[in-house]
């Protein structure tokens, strides 16, 4: 199963810098056309502002068509008002949110 590192600096969207490294150890940033993308998905997912961060991390991983994303923020991403939420507006916008849990979930404890 692929995985994906995602590394995020900068204050906000118009300053940020993504760079994003898979397990087969290729490392590469965002292309103009992803970007554009994830702006909009950050821009319109449904968490507040001070989770700008996780709200990138969804993003990313949605773009990047990753099956899991992997988190112990259940505060705001693996929390099931909030994923019921961002599968609307991901299936609004054309794509399919990677499943959203923690790793103790995944492995079924």
């Amino acid at each position: 199963m692929p995985v994906l590192l995602i590394r995020i600096t900068g204050a906000n969207l118009r300053s940020t810098s993504f760079t994003t490294r898979s397990s087969s150890g290729s490392c590469t940033g965002l292309g103009s056309t992803k970007r554009s993308c994830l702006v909009k998905l950050v821009r319109r997912l449904v968490l507040p502002a001070k989770a700008v961060e996780d709200a990138f991390h969804v993003a990313i991983a949605t773009l990047h068509g990753m099956d899991y994303l992997l988190t112990w923020n259940c505060r705001h991403i693996a929390n099931a008002e909030i994923i019921r939420r961002l599968v609307e507006l991901c299936e609004e916008l054309g794509y399919e949110l990677p499943t959203l849990c923690t790793p103790e979930q995944l492995m079924g404890s």
